[in-house]
């Protein structure tokens, strides 16, 4: 188990780059609307999209961005008669220690619902961002993108992404290069395969109203399937449940951010 917990948090919070790489302005308030996110950071994702989605008419992203997040902070807890740090979502009902309450560093992790024109079709990016004790952004990454399937409640994640300088634009991209991406010769032209099963959302029928624009408060994920090759089970994916998973949870869960 301890093993699963390890490359579970490798999944949601290992940093791919280092704020100081990325112009101040850039940096990512989770606090604010769409985590005041810079202009045309969303640029690159039609032609990502396309990767898999041949012969539709992608060109753009809507304005409309739906933004969820959820907040991690290390604490001490009680554990085996010691005291430990350990990192704990802002939601979690877990016991905390009260006589020692240093705060360390934090975590938040945000999904972007997306739309593309002038086809429609729904999209998830997600970016892990990280801060120290005083607030300040010290890293952004990991980053995927993925599209929806919105009858099953899933989030299919394909594509590892980073934050990058184009231009004067900052903005997310694929890690790999597109044309690699494109030359593969499997089902999904990919490079990473992350599921996240969401099914159980804080008041809405996933199937319906789910991804409407002001639709759903929450997204709750209580599962995360890695298909990619890894130490633990070879070939065979990693199954976390978040229940076991992360202490005192249910489900890992993302707040609305308005």
């Amino acid at each position: 188990m301890s093993g699963n917990k390890h490359f579970f948090a490798l999944l949601l919070f290992g940093g791919l780059l280092p704020a100081g790489c990325v112009p101040r302005p850039a940096l990512i308030d989770p606090d604010r609307p769409n985590g005041a996110l810079p202009p045309n950071f969303f640029k690159n994702i039609p032609a990502v999209v396309l990767i898999n989605q041949r012969g539709l008419k992608i060109t753009g992203i809507n304005d409309t961005v739906e933004t969820y997040v959820a907040r991690f902070s290390e604490r001490y807890i009680e554990k085996d008669d010691l005291l430990t740090y350990s990192n704990l979502s802002d939601a979690s009902g877990y016991p905390r220690v009260t006589y020692d309450d240093m705060q360390r560093y934090s975590q938040a992790l945000f999904l972007y619902h997306l739309r593309t024109t002038p086809q429609a079709i729904d999209v998830v990016a997600y970016l892990a961002v990280h801060y120290n004790a005083n607030g300040k952004c010290i890293g952004l990454g990991p980053a995927y993108l993925g599209t929806v399937d919105k009858g099953e409640g899933h989030i299919d994640f394909l594509y590892q992404m980073k934050v990058t300088i184009d231009g004067r634009d900052t903005c997310l991209a694929p890690v790999a290069k597109l044309s690699r991406l494109r030359s593969l010769a499997c089902q999904y032209r990919s490079d990473t395969h992350l599921l996240f099963l969401a099914k159980e959302l804080a008041i809405h029928d996933p199937q319906e109203t789910w991804w409407q624009p002001n639709a759903a408060p929450s997204i709750r994920v209580t599962k995360i399937v890695d298909y990619d090759a890894n130490k633990i089970g070879g070939v065979q994916p990693l199954v976390f449940n978040i229940r076991g998973t992360l202490p005192g949870e249910q489900f890992l869960q993302f707040n609305s951010v308005k």
